[in-house]
C-alpha cells in the first residue's frame, strides 16, 4: 500500500519532540558563551617572573655554611704584592674555598669581589634571584712591612697611599664609600726592636758619663742604627692613633707573613657573611639585642666601674653606696688624693684600682695608660 507522503515528509515525533533533547540543546546554546568565559576564568595564571619558587626559597634560606659563603668570595692581590710578601704553599693550603685572583695594580691593595646568583632587596628585605655575576665588596686592604709603615707615618706619606687606594677602589666600586683597613706585619716586633734600642741608648749614656774615655764605638754604632727611625716608640703610637682618626682608617698590627695570610682568610668570612647578616644590612636593627653599657643610670654606672680592674659586682655596689655616680667619682678626685673609707675604716676601693682612677679623672694627658 502506498505510503502518504505528508506522512513520509514527517520527521520521527520522539526524535523531533523529545522534551529532554530539545531543553538540553537549548540550555547549551543558551549558556555556551557562559561556560566558555568561565573556563578562562579558571585557568591557572602564568608568573612573569624570571626565576621559579624554589630559586627564590634557595636565595633567601637562613641557614649557610661557612665552606658555602667563602665559595662566593675572590680576594683580590696585586700581582708583586703577592710574590714578595705571601708564601704560595700556605695560601693555597688557607685559602681552599675562596679564590685568590692575581691583579695588575701597582698598589698594595688587597680587594675583594663575591659570586652571587640573587641581588638584596632593601625594600623588601629578601634576595631576588638572578643571572650569575660578580660584584666589589666596598672593603679594602692596604698591606705594608713595619719599618715602610712608620717611615710613611714620620715623612707624612701614609695620607698619600691611603688616598691612591682609595680613588682606585672607587673605580672599581662606583656605588659604594670604601672602608680602608692597614695591616703593619711585623710592627710589634719593629716597636719592640725600637724599644730595645732607646734602653741601650739610656744605659750607654749613663756608661759613657761614668766612664767619657772608654769605648766610644758602640755608642756611634748604635747612633747610626737608630738613625733611621727618628720618634720614640711612645710617639710612634701615638702618631698611628692619630692617624687612624685623621685618615678614617683601621690599623691592625699582625706578627708575620702567615699570621697575615690567617687574618686575611678571618677577614674574608667576615665579609662573606656581613651580606646576610640582617644586623649588617638592615641599620636600624643595629642596636637591638643584649645592651652592655647599661639600661638605665644605675646599670650604666655599674658596666663603666666595672671596667676598672679588681671592681667586682659587690665593690662596685660598696663603691656606689658612697659616689653614686661618675660626676660624684670625678668631683671627689678633684678636692681629694683618695676615694676616703667606710665605716669600719677599710678602703672604699682596693689601692690599684683607686690610683687608676685617680689618673683616668685627673690627668690631662690623653695617652697615659690607666692600668700599667
Amino acid at each position: 500500500m502506498p505510503i502518504d507522503r505528508r506522512v513520509a515528509d514527517l520527521s520521527d515525533p520522539i526524535e523531533s519532540s523529545s522534551p529532554l533533547e530539545s531543553s538540553s540543546n537549548r540550555f547549551i546554546q543558551t549558556n555556551r558563551k557562559v561556560v566558555q568565559t568561565a573556563k578562562k576564568r579558571s585557568k591557572v595564571p602564568v608568573s612573569t617572573e624570571p626565576y621559579s619558587k624554589k630559586e627564590l626559597n634557595e636565595a633567601n634560606k637562613v641557614t649557610r655554611k661557612k665552606e658555602e659563603l667563602l665559595s662566593e668570595m675572590v680576594i683580590q692581590i696585586p700581582s708583586f704584592l703577592y710574590e714578595t710578601n705571601f708564601e704560595d704553599e700556605y695560601m693555597k693550603q688557607i685559602f681552599v674555598e675562596a679564590k685568590v685572583e692575581k691583579t695588575n695594580s701597582s698598589l698594595p691593595i688587597i680587594s675583594w669581589k663575591r659570586k652571587v646568583k640573587a641581588r638584596y632587596d632593601a625594600e623588601r628585605d629578601i634576595f631576588i634571584p638572578c643571572k650569575p655575576t660578580e660584584i666589589n665588596e666596598k672593603n679594602v686592604v692596604i698591606h705594608i712591612k713595619a719599618k715602610d709603615f712608620v717611615n710613611s707615618l714620620i715623612e707624612g706619606a701614609i695620607s698619600l697611599l691611603v688616598d691612591a687606594c682609595r680613588e682606585e677602589a672607587k673605580r672599581h666600586n662606583q656605588t659604594a664609600v670604601s672602608h680602608i683597613i692597614i695591616i703593619v706585619e711585623g710592627y710589634v716586633q719593629f716597636l719592640s726592636k725600637i724599644r730595645n734600642m732607646e734602653d741601650k741608648r739610656y744605659k750607654k749614656a749613663v756608661l759613657d758619663k761614668l766612664n767619657p774615655n772608654d769605648d766610644k764605638t758602640g755608642s756611634k754604632k748604635l747612633k747610626k742604627q737608630e738613625d733611621s727611625v727618628s720618634l720614640s716608640a711612645k710617639e710612634i703610637d701615638q702618631l698611628v692613633n692619630e692617624t687612624q682618626v685623621s685618615l678614617n682608617v683601621n690599623i691592625f698590627p699582625v706578627k708575620n707573613n702567615k699570621d697575615a695570610i690567617n687574618w686575611l682568610q678571618s677577614f674574608t668570612y667576615t665579609i662573606a657573611y656581613a651580606l646576610y647578616d640582617k644586623f649588617e644590612r638592615n641599620i636600624s636593627l643595629a642596636n637591638l639585642g643584649t645592651v652592655k653599657s647599661g639600661t638605665d643610670t644605675k646599670s650604666t654606672y655599674f658596666q663603666t666601674v666595672k671596667q676598672f680592674r679588681l671592681m667586682t659586682e659587690p665593690k662596685v655596689e660598696k663603691l656606689y653606696g658612697f659616689y653614686n655616680s661618675v660626676f660624684a667619682l670625678y668631683s671627689r678626685f678633684q678636692t681629694n688624693e683618695s676615694l676616703g673609707t667606710d665605716n669600719f675604716g677599710k678602703n672604699i676601693v682596693p689601692p690599684s684600682t683607686q690610683s687608676a682612677m685617680k689618673k683616668l679623672f685627673t690627668s690631662d694627658d690623653p695617652n697615659d695608660v690607666v692600668h700599667e
